[in-house]
């Protein structure tokens, strides 16, 4: 472990930095991205001849795999687009992403990611550039440029595909000093950054694609259609720009002033912020105001100006202690002489999931990719993945095969074939799974316990029950998906204990990272190491070569340790029962709710939209009462929502709230959920004439005598761990 990671976190936290803050003009990553974007325009000044090179869009990721998944993906969106060739080749001559597009096993090979070819040598290479099958996009792999560059020109002159070149900070040096030539007259259309510019020191990776290959994932309603977990976040990005110092002083150098005017100018930040990472993130931060003024994030809450807003939030699920823990590098430092950390953690695993063995993870999506390809090789030859209606793997492009909602596969094709949905909440669920499991050759299930993205609901216990029960009898894998339900979240470690249900695998991500390190975990049994073993399967050592951090392991073992000497387990009990009674209470009667379910720390808000007249209205109503409450005169609140369904507000606090803070943020959710929807439009009109800062300052005279107002003897329906 370096002392320079160490030095960025205590940075960090000395001046209460938002770390994993999305609504955050960040002017790390302000300063990261127009860094990386500036590198490609330097490296290849003309983007065609006689065409000066423009700014890049700029994609961070936790990894090169994650980085270079996104990046595939693009290019097949465009591909797409342009009902043009989806084919594509990757150059992989090393192995660096072994097992990214297909697992080969001793009778056969999985496809994981359908027709993209990997070449292995320069010959390869030629004979594609030859093939009459078009080509749509080719992928180069750092390293590999020199080895290939002379059939990869003939190759990019025959077919003409969308570009993905991979580079190193040794390959780009190369690149940049004309010891090693791109072979073709065009830069390539997207440049994926590798974990080098980090010192492999942090989760990070990233890719630099043309902007009007981008610019379609930024049209209005495509803003969400990638993301991950953990990122944009300030400790890989200022990491980068520390690594940047001593690994290219030249470039840093000839960059000063404009990195100077990002870090001191909020103005400036904002602006390159928008330019070079997500102009949509930008408009959503200056619509809640948090644009304006100096940003820090400590404990349970941030702090913008003299506003302080509870983050209810809490990077969608991350938080076990808050924002910044004071003692997180004491802490990590004295677990650093522990000579076995990843055995100390394992054990700690073992003891609360019963599951003996695990992976590590940068993001809940790689976590749940891994999970996914080694129930498919220890399940061999079955390949079909039973997932559940509502379910969300994530949108990286082999975890998209749990993510039921249509939306987000939309103009990737081809994805990966071989998945079943049956929806989860129909009546006759059981019969559905039933005969789902006698026509194909199931060899896993993957489930949420509660489906966060889609809903915060519960999956029937009858449900999970049947799924436990079949295993023996069809012969599958059972996959428990808790990135959002474990760490706590729910009151037990993970809720399968809750459940009493032991599965294969599972995943856990999120409060992993302790807020400060992203990480994450897949867990497998014995019975799937051992089936490893007979295959002499390479998967879990490339995972852990890959993404197997100290830091990691540091950080998640030291919060599991913090969590067990704060009892929280039993402080999380507490807290979501105390939050469920108080928000029956004071919601009690109001119209706008149709339904509130908690789960511990994990609560869905559903209002009750049916007499809104228009799917714009309902859209704009959700909006606007989230932003009222971060608007609350004494208890401002930031709240999230479901990205399946908006008009579902999602809360996932800190898990040591208290019971303080508990009854401050459900009388500011009573306050704005009564207000009706008329007044609510008259404000959201008067926010866009005046500022919406101002707007909603003027207009919102809360006080906790609001609360006894006449209402319709209405109550919504609620349901959490103590009632049915």
């Amino acid at each position: 472990m370096s002392s320079s990671v160490l030095e960025t976190c205590q940075e960090i936290i000395d001046g209460q930095i938002p770390n994993l803050f999305r609504v955050y003009i960040n002017p790390h990553v302000a300063q990261c991205c127009f860094c990386l974007s500036r590198y490609v325009s330097t490296t290849w000044p003309e983007d065609a001849p006689g065409e000066p090179a423009v700014d890049r869009q700029i994609f961070l990721a936790n990894g090169l795999e994650e980085a270079f998944s996104g990046a595939t993906k693009l290019a097949r969106y465009v591909r797409n687009l342009e009902s043009a060739a989806t084919r594509g080749l990757l150059i992989d001559p090393d192995g660096l992403l072994p097992h990214f597009a297909k697992l080969e096993l001793p009778d056969g090979q999985i496809e994981f990611i359908p027709e993209l070819t990997v070449a292995r040598h320069a010959g390869e290479v030629a004979a594609a550039a030859h093939d009459e099958q078009p080509l749509g996009f080719v992928a180069v792999v750092p390293a590999a440029l020199a080895a290939v560059a002379e059939p990869l020109g003939e190759l990019l002159s025959r077919h003409r595909p969308v570009t993905i070149l991979g580079v190193s900070r040794a390959c780009l040096g190369d690149l940049r000093s004309g010891r090693l030539q791109w072979p073709a007259p065009s830069s390539p259309d997207v440049v994926v950054f590798d974990e080098s510019f980090v010192d492999r020191e942090v989760p990070f990776a990233a890719f630099a694609a043309r902007r009007e290959h981008y610019d379609h994932w930024q049209r209005a309603g495509m803003t969400t259609f990638h993301s991950t977990t953990f990122q944009p976040n300030t400790i890989s990005s200022r990491h980068l720009v520390r690594c940047l110092e001593a690994a290219d002083p030249e470039f840093r150098a000839e960059h000063a002033a404009p990195l100077r005017a990002i870090a001191e100018d909020r103005g400036q930040a904002a602006e390159q912020f928008a330019r070079y990472y997500s102009p949509s993130l930008r408009k959503v931060t200056a619509a809640l105001g948090f644009d304006r003024e100096e940003i820090q994030a400590r404990g349970h809450h941030v702090q913008i100006g003299e506003r302080r807003i509870f983050d209810g939030v809490a990077g969608v699920a991350c938080s076990v202690r808050g924002h910044n823990p004071e003692s997180y590098v004491e802490e990590i430092e004295q677990l650093a002489d522990e000579p076995d950390i990843r055995g100390r953690l394992g054990r700690h695993l073992h003891e609360l999931t019963g599951i003996e063995h695990f992976a590590p993870a940068v993001s809940g999506a790689s976590a749940v990719e891994s999970a996914l390809k080694l129930a498919l090789a220890a399940a061999w030859p079955k390949q079909t993945v039973l997932a559940l209606g509502g379910g969300f793997g994530g949108k990286t492009l082999f975890a998209l095969t749990g993510t039921a909602r249509p939306y987000y596969k939309s103009g990737l094709a081809p994805l990966y074939p071989h998945v079943v949905y049956v929806d989860p909440f129909a009546a006759d669920a059981v019969e559905q799974l039933t005969a789902a499991l006698k026509q194909h050759p199931v060899a896993v299930v993957q489930a949420e316990l509660v489906q966060g993205v889609g809903g915060v609901r519960e999956i029937p216990r009858a449900v999970l029950e049947f799924l436990d029960a079949a295993r023996q009898e069809y012969g599958y894998y059972l996959f428990w998906d808790e990135v959002q339900t474990g760490m706590f979240r729910t009151g037990p470690f993970v809720r399968a204990r809750h459940l009493d249900i032991t599965p294969d695998l599972m995943t856990i991500g999120k409060g992993t990272s302790d807020m400060m390190f992203p990480f994450a975990v897949t867990l497998y049994n014995e019975a799937i190491r051992t089936r490893m073993a007979e295959l002499d399967c390479p998967l879990l050592e490339a995972w852990e070569a890959a993404h197997g951090y100290r830091m990691g392991y540091l950080t998640a073992t030291n919060v599991i340790e913090r969590a067990q000497d704060l009892q929280l387990s039993q402080r999380v009990a507490h807290a979501g029962r105390l939050l469920a009674e108080q928000l029956a209470a004071k919601l009690r009667g109001c119209r706008s709710v149709r339904d509130v379910r908690v789960f511990g720390m994990l609560i869905g808000i559903e209002l009750e939209y049916d007499s809104w007249r228009s799917a714009r209205l309902r859209k704009l109503a959700h909006r606007l009462y989230l932003l009222a409450m971060t608007r609350h005169r004494t208890d401002p609140l930031l709240m999230g929502f479901c990205q399946y369904e908006p008009h579902i507000f999602k809360l996932t606090p800190p898990l040591t709230i208290t019971d303080h803070e508990i009854d401050a943020i459900t009388s500011t959710i009573a306050e704005v959920l009564r207000i009706p929807l008329s007044r609510l439009l008259a404000m959201g009109a008067r926010a866009l004439a005046m500022g919406v800062g101002a707007a909603l300052q003027s207009r919102l005279p809360y006080g906790r005598q609001r609360m006894n107002r006449a209402v319709a003897p209405r109550r919504p329906r609620l349901q959490s761990e103590t009632t049915p």
